[in-house]
């Protein structure tokens, strides 16, 4: 399941057409029946990102039998210095030292 939010977003009333964590844990967990089980396996909304959460109709979801689905052409994408996407690289390179001593600072959360 691939959608358009962030990890929280999944819990809104309004994200899924259906709720389908009930069902898989409904159908494994406690012998009820479900037409989940049936379906293709990879069901996924093909938008990037919702910014307006609390207007999004969850009208565009579609079900694929594998990933990526059918028709998908792969592209490479360079993430330039400046924070944008191009077909090419170009502009300034930027790189950082990975030391596992010292991991990157989270907001609200361990280090370790």
């Amino acid at each position: 399941m691939v959608g358009p939010n962030e990890h929280h977003f999944v819990y809104a009333d309004n994200f899924w057409p259906r709720d389908p964590y009930f069902e898989w844990f409904g159908y494994w967990l406690k012998d009820e029946p479900s037409a989940l089980i049936g379906e293709q396996p990879v069901y996924y909304s093909p938008r990037a990102w919702v910014a307006d959460r609390a207007h999004y109709r969850p009208d565009d979801w579609r079900q694929a039998e594998r990933w990526p689905p059918p028709g998908v052409m792969p592209r490479r994408l360079y993430l330039g210095g400046d924070g944008t996407l191009s077909d090419r690289p170009d502009g300034e390179r930027l790189s950082f030292v990975y030391d596992p001593r010292r991991p990157v600072p989270t907001l609200g959360g361990a280090t370790c």
